[in-house]
């Protein structure tokens, strides 16, 4: 009966299959062997794909990215380092080709300029015309500021975890305390 009623309010299921229909129908009607096939097809692509690939104990992974450190030893504010050591750096970096944005930190005594490179560039190639390009800028900065350090980001060069220990100690004690929890 209620293949009748699905029949006449659904007038395609009345029509004659043709050979895709009827190749259809097989998994529609059988659904359980369609899942085992599917989950077969799966499981059987994904172990392919995964013992296809190359394995590294310290994978070499290049970031797009560059950084400028430069310290301002005159104990300057975090306001005077931008206006004196950050911004002028920053125009300068700006004459540099395939950047995507340029931003900036200043604290007190330091600045540090992150550059951001578009994606498919030789990173070091960009970090030595960095360099090119910040060699003469001593002459713009403060007497009492350092020449700028142009660094690339590469994995295993910076830590992996940095703690800041503080107190009312005196040094001596908060190093000691500093020891015994890195060991």
């Amino acid at each position: 009966m209620s293949d009748q009623i699905n029949k006449k309010s659904i007038p395609e299921l009345s029509l004659k299959k043709n050979a895709l229909g009827k190749w259809a129908s097989v998994f529609i009607k059988r659904f359980r062997i369609t899942l085992l096939i599917i989950i077969t097809l799966v499981v059987w692509g994904g172990s392919g794909n995964y013992s296809s690939l190359q394995r590294e104990a310290q994978p070499k992974v290049t970031i797009p990215m560059a950084y400028v450190v430069t310290t301002y030893i005159g104990g300057a504010s975090p306001e005077e380092v931008e206006i004196l050591v950050t911004e002028p750096i920053e125009q300068r970096l700006e004459e540099l080709e395939d950047v995507k944005t340029i931003t900036s930190s200043s604290g007190v005594g330091n600045s540090l300029v992150f550059i951001d490179f578009e994606t498919g560039i030789d990173v070091d190639e960009k970090v030595r015309e960095a360099k090119e390009v910040l060699s003469g800028i001593e002459a713009e900065l403060p007497v009492d500021a350092n020449a700028p350090e142009v660094f690339d980001m590469k994995t295993g060069q910076s830590p992996v975890l940095i703690y800041a220990l503080s107190g009312e100690q005196d040094i001596i004690e908060l190093q000691d305390y500093a020891k015994k929890i890195t060991t």
